[in-house]
């Protein structure tokens, strides 16, 4: 064999090679990250944080985040967001920034351990993360889009990978609840109350406790309201996903 011809078979075993390792990206699950003001000013009316978990803990956040605003209604909220855009975006984006540079590194890693230690697979090849400017509770999923999610990226009362991870794993178990046929009234994704709403508050916590991430442990985290459910249930933590939800629902 001549040396080109040598030469023209490694440049082929070359090209093949960055072929299979472009094909398997293409594959892979992938988070996108972007900023959306209006959706932010969105999210702030719709799940009225001050309601939801009242007064004393809103004004915690307040203080956390955003402390001139702290005494000040909900319209004066927006109107302090309106007129403060530009300043608020760079904000965002800075701390966004911060969470992209953690995400890459187990981007990979963590959607394949999700569908290793459930059982089931993404049911997106993209999912989005908005990056909230509004939400400072910590995030939120989109219900009815399936692959998306907002996380505030500012975050200090809590982890904000943590976080990402505890939403993005509460579309995939809607999406497994589907895949089951489990009956349940489509609104309590939307409203956040109803049985499988607080079964789901527990059952993201079953891969997050089960995967394995380098140098990433999250942490369980529960509702108080929750406590009581789970006591009832931890029983059945060893099962396999599928069947942990099975007779989770059976015994609710």
């Amino acid at each position: 064999m001549s040396e080109a011809t040598e030469r023209s078979g490694e440049v082929v075993r070359w090209r093949d090679r960055l072929i299979r390792t472009k094909q398997l990206f293409e594959f892979m699950t992938k988070l996108i990250f972007y900023v959306d003001f209006e959706k932010d000013l969105e999210i702030y009316k719709k799940w009225k944080l001050r309601k939801f978990f009242g007064e004393n803990f809103f004004n915690y956040l307040l203080k956390l985040y955003y402390p001139k605003l702290i005494g000040k209604t909900d319209k004066e909220i927006i109107n302090y967001f309106k007129n403060n855009k530009e300043k608020i975006i760079q904000q965002t984006e800075k701390s966004g920034e911060k969470l992209k540079q953690e995400w890459v590194k187990i981007n990979n890693y963590f959607f394949q351990e999700v569908e290793r230690v459930t059982g089931f697979k993404w049911k997106h090849k993209i999912y989005k993360c908005h990056l909230s400017s509004t939400f400072i509770c910590g995030g939120c999923y989109d219900a009815q889009k399936g692959n998306i999610v907002s996380v505030f990226p500012r975050l200090k009362h809590a982890s904000v990978l943590d976080t990402l991870f505890h939403e993005l794993i509460h579309l995939h178990f809607w999406d497994t609840i589907n895949e089951l046929k489990i009956k349940y009234n489509k609104k309590e994704k939307l409203t956040a109350k109803g049985k499988i709403w607080d079964l789901s508050e527990i059952a993201v916590n079953y891969p997050l406790q089960k995967i394995k991430i380098k140098e990433h442990k999250p942490e369980f985290h529960i509702y108080p309201q929750h406590k009581k459910l789970w006591n009832k249930i931890k029983k059945y933590w060893n099962l396999d996903f599928k069947d942990f939800i099975l007779k989770s629902l059976e015994d609710m």
